[in-house]
């Protein structure tokens, strides 16, 4: 800088303008001037030499730990279920007439308020998820704690079926996991108190339908594993132009099946079952 009209044009922005280094330009611009003109008098006392300072070892940053929201039970089941092709599959008109699934959410109403954050549905979006504060609802009884399921849960493809992944689940609170008559998967509260065990209606199970083969329990695609964990895939294109081209997977381990002829003699005796 050759004079203070260099500092006042540094200060504006120079090249990169507008910008400005400080509301007070007048102030800024003098004492940026003063001392670069004591810098120049006196250069050794502005010179930061290594001994000048004694040496700071920097302390590596501590990995900073987020807590993990819990899944809430019932939603580790929907999301299983979805993952299991029973959602989206109904096709017929009176099919459709009756709901993919009706899960409980898998509450339990207590005195004490619990803490935390957890994984909940988001109410009419499928497949989608948010995160919630445990201990937002607040009952007449007490209040509405989830039961959760801790983050990090895994089951192992191919060596878990979804029924034994969602017995796993739901194994320690009362809930009853069934499909109904109708194809529509249902978690259900078990009530202790209701004195009734069963109830039935003169004309529930009546209902027509208008084709001859029930394509409700087919599978498209069969996967057989033997006790090598060598595994064959086969599918039968009828039943998948039936299913409108949705692919319906069903895995069976045959110990025995050790050549493919073998797993595919059991693929079609499962396609139908």
């Amino acid at each position: 800088m050759s004079s203070k009209a260099d500092v006042l044009y540094f200060h504006n922005g120079g090249d990169i303008a507008p910008m400005t280094w400080s509301q007070d330009r007048e102030n800024w611009v003098d004492k940026v001037w003063t001392y670069y003109q004591e810098m120049l008098a006196d250069p050794a006392s502005w010179t930061i030499t290594a001994t000048s300072t004694p040496a700071v070892t920097p302390t590596p940053a501590q990995p900073v730990e987020f807590e993990k929201p819990a899944w809430v039970k019932s939603t580790v089941v929907l999301d299983l279920v979805k993952h299991a092709g029973m959602v989206g599959w109904r096709a017929t008109s009176e099919d459709r007439s009756y709901p993919d699934y009706v899960i409980d959410e898998t509450y339990l109403v207590e005195v004490n308020q619990k803490t935390g954050r957890v994984i909940v549905p988001v109410p009419g979006q499928e497949g989608e998820f948010e995160v919630k504060d445990a201990s937002t609802v607040l009952t007449p009884n007490g209040w509405l704690n989830p039961f959760i399921e801790e983050y990090g849960k895994t089951f192992e493809q191919w060596s878990a079926k979804v029924t034994e992944a969602v017995q796993e689940v739901i194994s320690e609170i009362p809930y009853r996991s069934y499909c109904d008559r109708y194809g529509t998967y249902r978690l259900e509260r078990l009530n202790y108190d209701k004195p009734v065990v069963a109830e039935f209606s003169e004309n529930d199970n009546l209902i027509s339908i208008t084709k001859s083969t029930d394509w409700s329990r087919g599978r498209s695609h069969i996967v057989v594993i033997d006790s090598n964990d060598s595994q064959s895939s086969f599918v039968d294109k009828e039943i998948l132009l039936e299913l409108k081209g949705e692919i319906r997977t069903m895995v069976l381990a045959v110990p025995w099946a050790k050549t493919v002829e073998a797993k595919r003699q059991v693929a079609e005796r499962a396609f139908l079952i």
